[in-house]
């Protein structure tokens, strides 16, 4: 069961998106509640130890690592060590916070990895979740879609919808 905060941004949601909001008019709580446990939007939250081996394994990334490690300047030199550590950690996966997005930005930039090496690390962990995990973090239910709907539902129907609006 969804919170009342939760409640709120997916009611929000469904009266800004047409779509939605035909389908709750309609009465249809299932539809609604399929529509937002469907595919939705891609995110990067994290890379696992074996989505960052192959990576490394198919793109030549360790080796680049390895090279800027032992020879580079100080910046350059702190980062590819980092990044080593991390694959010979006990870690088993990497959250793709905003400083690790960070320090992939600034290895392109100083050259220590491509660009493309970053995009097919990006393809690899790339996640679709659900729109209702992005919105609130969790599914939601017929049953909520229902509790979340009822204060709209005078005699248990939305008004009928003309032009996007109720």
């Amino acid at each position: 069961m969804l919170t009342p905060e939760q409640d709120a941004v997916i009611y929000s949601h469904i009266h800004a998106t047409p779509g939605l909001l035909a389908l709750a008019a309609a009465g249809n709580d299932q539809a609604v509640a399929d529509a937002l446990n469907g595919p939705g939007p891609v995110v990067y939250r994290r890379a696992t130890k074996s989505q960052l081996l192959l990576w490394c394994a198919v793109r030549g990334v360790r080796q680049k690592l390895q090279v800027v490690a032992d020879t580079g300047t100080n910046g350059k030199q702190s980062m590819a060590q980092v990044f080593l550590d991390i694959l010979r950690s006990d870690l088993t996966s990497v959250e793709l916070s905003a400083e690790v997005l960070a320090m992939l930005d600034r290895m392109v930039t100083d050259a220590v990895i491509s660009q493309a090496d970053k995009d097919d690390l990006f393809a690899r962990v790339a996640e679709n979740i659900s729109t209702a995990e992005w919105l609130v973090g969790s599914r939601a239910t017929i049953e909520d879609i229902g509790r979340i709907l009822y204060v709209d539902r005078p005699g248990g129907k939305i008004p009928k919808v003309t032009n996007g609006s109720a």
